[in-house]
């Protein structure tokens, strides 16, 4: 069963190749949605996930790892907003249990349409699961025949444990390790991935798939975020001629379309390295810090930010801003902090918002003369589309209130805040043909494809506008879709009708 035949939801790749070293980034974060009553098969699979995290490839979490005295539902929810790949065990109990089937399922689920993540669904016991919400989604272990039908549950368990690894070595490829194929590859790939089954299509049984490279994940988000990259190479250059380091703060905003996550995935691995003239092998670690969504009083930020943060870098929900920053000066490259708001977390206390984050940052200790620590704003303009055209109004004017304000920020360069330096990033908007265009000659782009399809690639990309136009009124696409579309490209390419 090859599990990438297709990368379309393989999207939020913020993790680094790297080795079992307890100090290096760790790999993907999996998350285990299950009944209690299949502990036991958990465990067992667990095990055979191992062999993963021993290579530094994987990071798995369950509810079982919550430490005494910490906020329960709060962790599970940390956990499953920010793991890359979600499996859900399949059982009866697990179709039965409310917050399983109705607070876990649906959050991995919309996090899955979102392409922030990849929902696997695990077959554990026999079930009828195919009026479920994940029926679309191709299935572990082969065939989706259930484990304990197995006649040896370690052959379907070692079947589960090939199938995620392959997600994993998607989610984990940078962009340099792919080298060009010959004209020869590549028209034969064109020709022949169109065959190939995606596996979040579960209405037919798997076929053996073709060999063929990988796409790297964040190669679509690259069309062209230029005018965020320039913005942001001339406030770091402010920073880097300091001679005592500060916070820098990077806010970043743009509708829901826009795919903020894998913004931030291209400024870890792509931007920053450009910018601060990183040597090769120097990583930068990321850490999410969440938003108390919850938040009644905003007197109470400053503390709910800090045991947030303590929670996510030291697992210590009570440690002090020095330990924090301890442990963050501890890493030898970078360290980006981010954090995600949606229009409904700034509607309810205004300005306020982003005031209380950088007066947050403003206080903290002193970074270390090596220091690099560099504190990401995301917030997500909510659109809501399926309400009635009066809600949209609304949240339309909400947005433009938000769009306002941060503009005001930008003018005032922060100087309030004299203990960080900061910038407001241009907005993220819809993606035009000729920035699609410039993309499809970059570098990694012809690195990918070989330098004799790129001019096939553009008079596609001219066609993928073109029906685009038609069909939404529209000369610009927003990047969601446009990524989609360039993978679909990439894979499955009606190029080959040039061919």
């Amino acid at each position: 069963m090859d599990f990438c035949s297709s990368t379309v939801y393989l999207v939020k790749c913020r993790q680094d190749s790297a080795p079992a070293n307890a100090n290096m980034t760790p790999g993907v974060e999996l998350f285990f949605s299950y009944s209690h009553r299949d502990e036991a098969l958990r465990d067992e699979l667990a095990n055979h996930l191992r062999l993963l995290e021993r290579q530094g490839l994987l990071t798995t979490w369950h509810d079982r790892k919550i430490t005494a005295g910490s906020e329960w539902a709060g962790q599970i929810d940390q956990h499953l907003e920010q793991a890359k790949i979600i499996l859900l065990l399949i059982s009866a109990d697990f179709l039965a249990s409310d917050y399983c089937y109705d607070i876990e399922l649906n959050l991995a689920m919309e996090r899955h349409r979102q392409r922030e993540a990849v929902v696997i669904p695990v077959i554990l016991r026999p079930v009828d699961w195919q009026g479920t919400d994940f029926r679309g989604l191709q299935a572990l272990p082969q065939n989706a025949k259930p484990v304990t039908i197995w006649n040896n549950q370690d052959e379907a368990f070692a079947d589960i444990s090939k199938g995620i690894r392959e997600v994993v070595t998607v989610l984990s490829a940078p962009i340099a390790d792919v080298s060009p194929p010959t004209h020869n590859q590549a028209k034969t790939e064109l020709n022949t991935s169109n065959q190939e089954q995606p596996y979040y299509s579960s209405t037919q049984e798997p076929k053996t798939s073709v060999e063929k490279r990988p796409i790297p994940c964040l190669l679509p988000y690259l069309a062209n975020r230029s005018d965020q990259e320039y913005r942001l190479s001339e406030a770091m250059h402010q920073l880097l001629s300091l001679n005592t380091p500060k916070p820098f703060i990077c806010i970043v905003h743009g509708d829901e379309l826009q795919c903020h996550d894998m913004f931030l995935g291209c400024l870890k691995k792509v931007s920053l390295p450009k910018i601060l003239s990183l040597e090769q092998g120097t990583s930068i670690t990321d850490y999410p810090l969440r938003w108390p969504t919850r938040l009644e009083n905003i007197s109470e930020l400053n503390s709910r930010l800090r045991k947030n943060l303590a929670d996510t870098v030291l697992t210590q929900r009570f440690a002090s801003e020095e330990e924090i920053n301890k442990r963050l000066a501890a890493h030898p490259g970078p360290v980006i902090v981010h954090t995600h708001l949606l229009t409904r977390d700034w509607q309810k206390h205004g300005s306020q918002v982003a005031e209380g984050f950088l007066r947050f940052w403003q206080q903290w200790p002193t970074l270390t003369s090596q220091q690099n620590l560099i504190i990401c704003l995301f917030i997500k303009y909510q659109m809501k589309r399926y309400l009635g055209w009066f809600k949209q109004r609304q949240f339309k004017r909400i947005n433009r209130k938000i769009s306002k304000e941060l503009e005001l920020f930008s003018r005032s360069n922060f100087s309030r805040f004299d203990r960080l330096i900061g910038t407001v990033l241009p907005e993220l908007t819809n993606v035009t043909q000729t920035e699609v265009e410039n993309w499809a000659r970059k570098e990694e782009t012809r690195r990918f494809l070989g330098e004799e399809m790129i001019e096939r690639l553009i008079d596609a990309i001219g066609e993928l506008f073109e029906d685009w136009e038609r069909r939404n009124s529209s000369s610009d696409i927003p990047m969601k879709y446009l990524a989609e579309s360039l993978t679909n490209l990439l894979e499955t390419c009606p190029l080959e009708r040039y061919l």
